[in-house]
């Protein structure tokens, strides 16, 4: 007979950052109960990271970002209004392209068309847009060595800001995507089709 375990998935009637509060609880008690040491958070902002420091104090929390050439002039001012509150609070902040996207966006903006990273993107997304978000920003911190491979660690994503979805994940780097591990689903939010964040 097979060994398994059966755990429990919360999953929110709406995606968005109304579940941002929820979501942040649910990982910290999963933090804690099996001794995970590190949580990558997307963030465009820095908030979502600030949130989880005043829950959780002894932990490595790393807030990966937009790439500094974001398209979005508000959200690249909230990041740099809050650099120097999450350096403070010894919060690792990363800025770099999106692993799931960055050239291959531009590719599609430029001359149109379907690339084989954009469907691999929306299988993604079908389980929701936090779900490709905790891959792609766990892929950012792997390739800027700040998770390793060896390790398992908390992805924490929303859709279209705050956060909805937190995963138990092996990392990779973006080279070995294909050795990502997604272990476990603490919380997302039920929907159907492939949502997109507001831009």
């Amino acid at each position: 007979m097979s060994k398994y375990e059966t755990k429990e998935i919360t999953y929110f009637e709406k995606p968005g950052k109304e579940n941002t509060d929820k979501t942040i609880e649910l990982a910290v008690r999963y933090v804690k109960k099996n001794n995970i040491k590190k949580i990558v958070a997307a963030t465009y902002s820095g908030e979502t990271a600030l949130k989880i420091s005043k829950k959780m104090k002894d932990i490595k929390i790393i807030a990966v970002t937009l790439h500094a050439g974001t398209k979005s002039k508000e959200k690249k001012a909230a990041w740099e209004r809050n650099l120097g509150r999450l350096k403070a609070t010894g919060i690792e902040c990363y800025r770099g392209t999106q692993a799931l996207s960055g050239v291959e966006r531009a590719m599609n903006e430029r001359y149109g068309g379907s690339f084989p990273l954009m469907i691999f993107v929306d299988a993604l997304k079908l389980f929701s847009e936090g779900v490709k978000v905790c891959v792609e920003v766990t892929l950012m911190a792997a390739d800027a060595g700040l998770v390793s491979p060896d390790e398992d660690i908390i992805a924490i994503a929303g859709t279209g800001g705050g956060c909805d979805t937190a995963m138990l994940i092996q990392p990779s780097y973006t080279t070995d995507v294909f050795n990502l591990g997604i272990k476990e689903i603490i919380c997302m939010p039920k929907q159907v089709g492939v949502l997109h964040e507001p831009r």
